[in-house]
């Protein structure tokens, strides 16, 4: 009994030795170079250096994406060399990416090991401005600040290259139908957060205006602005109401435009709350 015994585990154990000699002879190589960018496909090859080819039911490949949610993988045969294995997946979120690789439940040689993607080019169709700052009351004559979030095709915030992206960024102010635009004294920087940078600029002229913000001269698409500007005893005397509950307070404005296609401009009553704009 004792023998047989023996003989079991001296069996498991030379099982065991040989599937970890098979593991720890398999090697992992990169086809995609380094850095890997969001929208890649990235290729790496499982080599073995002994035995006959690799067996199906021994392979197990694991990818988990910066979420945690597994990330489907296509390992497909090296049709040069049968001690090879072709492993592919495509990224489409930046961060880090846990792969695992294992032979019958052992990692091979380099496994488990974690590789980085980075953003890809800014998308001017997913870059917005942050928080809803689309319209703007401002004084004249004083900074006011914009923050753009700049987003890459599949979302991912753009966090590399922060000097390329601040030399990028520009925004334009010119009144409605106009193509004179006004003269704005702008400066760029990076905020806190990765991927949002704040545009500070000043008007120097009252009136309403329409900003538009550019990458390298490409029209940021979500990322218009409507500017009032007025002088800034007129823009304390808002702030303050607007802080009040009171709905007797409202200022006399003039309605440039309206849903009936009148163009002859026409006298309104606004209503400022913290919240909204009722026009009477």
């Amino acid at each position: 009994g004792n023998r047989m015994n023996d003989r079991r585990s001296t069996a498991r154990r030379k099982i065991s030795q040989l599937l970890l000699s098979l593991s720890t002879s398999t090697t992992i190589e990169w086809i995609t170079k380094e850095p890997f960018i969001a929208g890649q496909t990235l290729t790496f090859k499982l080599c073995k250096r002994s035995g006959q080819g690799f067996d199906a039911g021994m392979l197990s490949v694991g990818v988990e994406d910066p979420d945690g949610k597994s990330h489907e993988t296509v390992i497909s045969d090296d049709v040069t060399n049968t001690n090879t294995k072709i492993v592919q997946f495509t990224t489409r979120k930046s961060g880090k990416y846990d792969i695992s690789v294992q032979m019958r439940g052992y990692h091979v040689f380099g496994s488990p090991l974690e590789k980085t993607v980075l953003s890809g080019d800014v998308s001017t169709l997913k870059s917005h401005i942050d928080k809803q700052e689309n319209r703007m009351l401002m004084p004249r004559d004083v900074s006011q600040t914009v923050t753009i979030v700049l987003r890459d095709q599949y979302g991912n915030l753009c966090e590399r290259d922060a000097y390329v992206h601040e030399q990028g960024l520009r925004i334009h102010i010119a009144e409605p139908d106009s193509v004179d635009e006004e003269n704005v004294a702008l400066s760029v920087k990076s905020a806190l957060r990765a991927g949002c940078y704040e545009l500070s600029f000043i008007v120097r002229k009252e009136g309403y205006f329409d900003g538009r913000i550019t990458y390298f001269d490409q029209h940021l698409s979500d990322a218009d602005l409507s500017i009032l500007c007025v002088n800034e005893s007129l823009y304390e005397t808002v702030m303050k109401n607007a802080e009040k509950k009171s709905s007797h307070s409202y200022f006399e404005a003039r309605l440039l435009d309206d849903l009936k296609g009148h163009s002859k401009p026409k006298k309104v009553y606004c209503y400022i709350s913290p919240k909204q704009i009722s026009i009477k």
